[in-house]
């Protein structure tokens, strides 16, 4: 049964139970858990980070230490989890709660050997483990034995497959708490120990991601809609990227409409639709350190006739100088609003500025660096009515 939730506020111990530096229950460290899932379409969703610590201040006696969590990046808020206790002289390790505890782990196993794993900190049933094979790993600059484990269940027993991956002073590759994960059937989403750290330095990252905390995958589609498109009249369509810590990512069109054309380099969505009618269209962003997609639109490109909202909006705004040094001018052409609003993005999607408008506007973007910069402006109905591209010299 997974323990209740108490919030504690603890000063951390900076002491380790026993000898030995191969060992789980040393509070000099911090483990990161990642939890993610795939949406539609196999788009990689975050569901936080969870951070794990241990501290020596914990009853019924010094050989226990409390386990405490964590889900802000700020570590302000912790609650009690549990309790740890490692035998050094078997190498195994207990997580409990009041005075039940169960074996997380046994770091004495040998290849064969079968494990019997009863986490008490999810409420799932574990089937046996058994050792397919071991191989040593260096964990800051020292060899540490790894395991390949395998449920009772499978029929595979190398190291190119295995249901789980245990690490000497690491722990599970599910994260420090979650052993016996690799054989839950049906637990939905995923888990994985992103980092290890000790004394504030990295010791482990996993293979997959490159950093020790994740609240949002990147890069992500700004927008969430397309606008509409107009019969027979020339659209534009930029869609706006939030790159975040994302180094490397593209965008992806799938099944573009007939008539429209997209631009992955630039991102822009174009063409002169030639029937009225809604119209499927996909744009994908992609992060390609992670190979995974991280974001996407999928809606319906609307296509009316110009005269279904008396004029087409598109051609009722008039923005001069372009290229501009400081000042831009926009000005209304047909009062198709009585409240216009004005964002302005960088090229990498970031938003910069905003200000609302009710007539011609003069904006000073003298503080802008020299570069291309896309507007978006929209009426106090939230439709789009204008996207266009600037340059600052």
């Amino acid at each position: 049964m997974k323990p209740l939730i108490a919030s504690v506020f603890v000063l951390f111990s900076t002491m380790t139970f026993g000898q030995g530096n191969y060992q789980i229950a040393d509070t000099t460290k911090a483990w990161n858990t990642l939890h993610y899932g795939w949406a539609s379409w196999l788009v990689l969703n975050c569901g936080g980070t969870v951070t794990t610590r241990l501290t020596h201040q914990y009853s019924p006696g010094d050989h226990y230490f409390a386990v405490l969590e964590c889900q802000d990046s700020l570590m302000q808020s912790w609650d009690l989890r549990g309790s740890i206790r490692e035998d050094t002289l078997t190498k195994q390790v207990f997580f409990g709660w009041n005075a039940d505890e169960g074996l997380i782990y046994d770091f004495s196993l040998e290849i064969g050997d079968t494990v019997h794993v009863e986490n008490l900190y999810f409420n799932h049933d574990i089937y046996p483990l058994v050792c397919g094979s071991i191989d040593q790993v260096n964990i800051n600059g020292e060899m540490k034995k790894r395991f390949f484990l395998f449920s009772t269940l499978s029929s595979a027993r190398n190291s190119y497959d295995p249901d789980e991956i245990w690490i000497e002073g690491i722990g599970s590759n599910f994260g420090i708490l979650h052993s016996g994960f690799g054989t839950i059937m049906g637990a939905g989403g995923t888990i994985s120990m992103l980092c290890c750290n000790q004394n504030g330095n990295t010791i482990y990252m996993d293979s997959m991601f490159n950093k020790c905390y994740y609240d949002t995958f990147y890069p992500q589609i700004i927008q969430s809609t397309f606008d509409t498109a107009y019969l027979n009249t020339y659209y534009e369509f930029q869609v706006l990227v939030d790159t975040g810590d994302a180094v490397l990512m593209e965008l992806i069109g799938e099944g573009i409409p007939e008539g429209f054309n997209f631009d992955t380099s630039t991102g822009l969505l174009s063409g002169t639709p030639t029937q009225t009618g809604a119209f499927p269209c996909i744009i994908q962003a992609k992060n390609l350190e992670l190979n995974a997609l991280t974001d996407m639109i999928y809606e319906d490109i609307i296509v009316v006739l110009p005269t279904a909202t008396g004029a087409n909006p598109r051609q009722g705004l008039k923005i001069y100088p372009n290229p501009f040094n400081s000042t831009l001018n926009i000005e209304p052409q047909k009062a198709v609003a009585s409240q216009y609003y004005l964002e302005i993005y960088s090229s990498e999607g970031r938003q910069l500025e905003q200000a609302s408008f009710q007539d011609n506007i003069k904006i000073d973007l003298s503080s802008l660096r020299s570069g291309l910069y896309l507007l978006r402006i929209t009426n106090d109905d939230g439709q789009v009515i204008g996207v266009e591209s600037v340059m600052k010299q």
